[in-house]
């Protein structure tokens, strides 16, 4: 049997994918946001969520996209107070 060749590429609009560290990157965000005295709540959970965000969308992981200011700008948290 000849050997066949395989194309293939990403449908159009799609994005890379990769959410290995993606969890680190929200932890190093958290991190830095303390070191430099931020202690306001929603203000690291948005820029850890943004970091995350932007580390998936990298090809590789110890990478994170320079997209992760536009993801924190446009992040939206709510939260529900519980007894």
């Amino acid at each position: 049997m000849p050997p066949r060749r395989v194309l293939g590429r990403p449908a159009p609009g799609t994005t890379q994918r990769q959410p290995t560290g993606a969890g680190d990157a929200g932890v190093a965000a958290a991190a830095v946001a303390l070191a430099d005295g931020i202690t306001d709540i929603p203000t690291i959970l948005r820029r850890a969520t943004a970091w995350s965000a932007a580390a998936v969308l990298m090809p590789a992981a110890g990478e994170i996209s320079p997209l992760y200011a536009d993801l924190e700008d446009q992040l939206i948290l709510s939260w529900k107070e519980t007894l």
